[in-house]
């Protein structure tokens, strides 16, 4: 900005400019040129636009009168500039070759820098630059400065600025939606308003359209398509050559919607391109705003006179309706008024019957009441006389265990009793044996002694 000011300066005062200086005036004239020229071409685009809505009005207000033919050849930009974005192998390299319909750029390998090609295409002089993809595992906030700087060059290659960024992505394989969101906010927030989701390797959908791969594809995909304007173009390498012509319609249509502006990161150059146009699309509006006026005054007295005519038709067709309405209205009442008659004397014997049924309910009410509390009186009569039962099945219970206890007592002591007495026998009979010499058999054996 203050260079631009210092050059404006030299220029009041008839000073003499360096060569450096010069070649910023030039690029400046040039791109004004290319502002005047598309802002002519969009002016003239809603021009055609606003004529063919408004021969379509008169014919729809006169049918009778032949349509005029409104149908003119679309006014195509001369020159489109495209930048390609995209991840690694996403097929930005092939889309270039497709859209300048020849091979100018390598596919066999990534490019390490940017690259532009030209070529004219349909009658159209197109600028194509070509940039260096992001890998799936690259982190832009790793390296924001080497980034930074290619996709701001990516820009500059191609002055005064793009018409439109395509944000190439492959059917197959992209997912990493946020890299793609993150590397074209470097640019700014108003990226999106000149981006174009262009998807290739579309022969692979087979039966499945493009409309349905956004929807399988999840929110994230469909939200990146969104933020383009819901603006998207499907390439394949079957090599026709309308896809490309409708690539470039949708392109110069986006232009348009962008009031003829191309994108631009110079924000001085854009306010001053954007007051200038501005003032330019009043006016336009201002005309145009006569014009509807006065087309709106003309179809709205036309309305008025079918309105009236409309109107007297339906009076005197109301009026027949409202005689037939009142007589089937009068025969609807008699029919009515019987009906009434019958309905309140059938009401008044059901309510003759209900009483009854609800005092023939309330004496039942109170009988299985006083059966209750007899129900009541005999259960607990009957609860009285099981605690009584139980407590004394109890007691016995306890004096029988009581028995057997002290019984199983008794006999334990009895037993332990033999049992010491026959410990101490043991203990009586097992004494020392002296070592004594064999004589015979009634000498060792005693007890046979004894016995014989």
């Amino acid at each position: 900005m203050k260079q631009h000011a210092e050059i404006l300066a030299k220029i009041d005062n008839n000073e003499k400019l360096l060569p450096e200086e010069r070649r910023i005036v030039r690029e400046r004239n040039q791109r004004l040129r290319k502002i005047a020229q598309d802002v002519k071409l969009a002016s003239s685009a809603i021009s055609r636009k606003r004529r063919r809505e408004m021969a379509s009005e008169s014919s729809a207000l006169s049918p009778g009168r032949r349509r005029a033919d409104s149908h003119e050849a679309p006014q195509r930009l001369s020159e489109i500039r495209i930048v390609l974005l995209g991840e690694r192998w996403s097929g930005k390299s092939s889309a270039g070759n497709t859209i300048l319909g020849r091979e100018e750029f390598e596919t066999e390998g990534e490019p390490q820098e940017c690259e532009k090609r030209q070529g004219e295409v349909a009658g159209r002089q197109i600028t194509v630059v070509d940039t260096p993809g992001w890998g799936s595992s690259f982190i832009i906030r790793a390296n924001p400065q080497r980034v930074r700087e290619e996709v701001v060059r990516s820009v500059s290659l191609c002055p005064p600025g793009p018409h439109a960024l395509l944000l190439v992505i492959n059917v197959n394989s992209c997912k990493y939606w946020r890299l793609a969101e993150e590397h074209l906010e470097l640019l700014s927030e108003r990226v999106w308003r000149h981006t174009i989701v262009l998807f290739t390797w579309g022969d692979t959908l087979g039966d499945t359209t493009i409309e349905q791969h956004i929807e399988r594809g999840g929110k994230k995909l469909q939200c990146l398509v969104e933020k383009c304007g819901n603006r998207y173009h499907v390439l394949n390498d079957r090599g026709d050559r309308t896809q490309v012509t409708e690539l470039l319609e949708k392109i110069e249509d986006m232009v348009a919607e962008n009031y003829g502006q191309y994108f631009t990161t110079d924000i001085e150059q854009l306010y001053t391109e954007l007051e200038t146009y501005n003032r330019e699309i009043e006016e336009l509006r201002q005309r145009e705003e006569v014009r509807q006026r006065e087309t709106e005054e003309l179809r709205q007295r036309e309305e008025e006179r079918q309105r009236e005519t409309g109107e007297l038709r339906q009076r005197l067709e109301e009026r027949q309706r409202e005689t037939e309405d009142l007589r089937q209205r009068e025969e609807e009442r008699q029919r009515e008024t019987e009906e009434l008659r019958q309905r309140l004397e059938e009401r008044q014997r059901e309510t003759e019957d209900l009483r009854q049924r609800e005092e023939e309910r309330q004496r039942e009410t109170e009988e299985l009441r006083q059966r209750e509390e007899e129900r009541q009186r005999e259960t607990e009569e009957l609860r009285q006389k099981y605690e009584r039962r139980e407590r004394e099945r109890e007691e016995e219970l306890r004096q029988r265990l009581e028995e057997e206890w002290s019984r199983r007592e008794e006999e334990l002591k009895e037993k332990m009793r033999k049992t010491l007495e026959e410990e101490e026998l043991e203990k009586e009979t097992e004494e020392p044996r002296l070592p004594v010499k064999r004589r015979n058999s009634r000498d060792i054996n005693p007890l046979n002694s004894e016995c014989d």
